[in-house]
């Protein structure tokens, strides 16, 4: 049985990122934070 996980999602309007692609992010919000200092 496969174990699910959780991810953090962050909504990025108007841009496609590709896996491999470096882009600069400009981020304000409290939850879009969070959401990044979860995944570090």
């Amino acid at each position: 049985m496969k174990k699910a996980i959780e991810l953090p999602f962050i909504n990025i309007r108007d841009l496609v990122i590709f896996p491999g692609m470096r882009q600069g992010l400009y981020i304000g919000r409290t939850q879009t934070i969070n959401a990044i200092q979860a995944c570090l």
